[in-house]
């Protein structure tokens, strides 16, 4: 080996040769590097194109979800809306009827007045009734009871009498 590291050192056109293999070799290491880090590089900038990517889509789907509830949002406002036209609509035909029922309330409340003022004077002569019908019952209390020592006083006049009769 020695003699052959002797003898290419010893022929020009092999070190020449070797030289330009050497420059060609280094070129082609260097052309790697190059390359290499071109190729890192390049798939450094793709995964973070990637992750940009990712982050778009995400940011687009939130978006997207954003517009349908948004979507369903307007949907149920506007349906709000109709049944607020519904409900107005019904207010006004409540406030009619309330304005008929307050007239024919005031009508009623007339009637009530009239009807309560009947009320008590009919309250008055049932409580003077009942007060002479309490003095007649105490007068019909008192009347039979009359009338109990009466026929018992009677009867015992026709005991007597029978008795007397008998005797007789």
């Amino acid at each position: 080996m020695q003699e052959m590291i002797q003898m290419i050192q010893d022929d020009s056109n092999l070190m020449f040769i070797a030289g330009i293999a050497l420059v060609v070799l280094l070129i082609i290491v260097l052309v790697v590097v190059v390359f290499s880090t071109k190729a890192k590089i390049s798939a450094e900038r793709l995964t973070e194109s990637l992750t940009l990517e990712k982050e778009k889509s995400m940011k687009i789907e939130a978006l997207e979800k954003a517009l349908q509830q948004a979507k369903i949002v307007h949907a149920g406002q506007v349906e709000e809306l109709a049944q607020f036209d519904m409900v107005k609509k019904e207010l006004t035909e409540h406030k009619e009827e309330l304005q008929r029922v307050e007239e024919s309330n005031e009508m009623l409340e007339k009637s009530l007045a009239q009807t309560q003022l009947k009320l008590q004077n009919l309250e008055a002569l049932y409580k003077a009734l009942l007060n002479e019908h309490e003095t007649l019952q105490k007068r019909f209390e008192s009347v039979q009871e009359e009338s109990s020592r009466c026929q018992v006083n009677n009867a015992r006049l026709l005991m007597k009498l029978e008795m007397n009769h008998r005797k007789k």
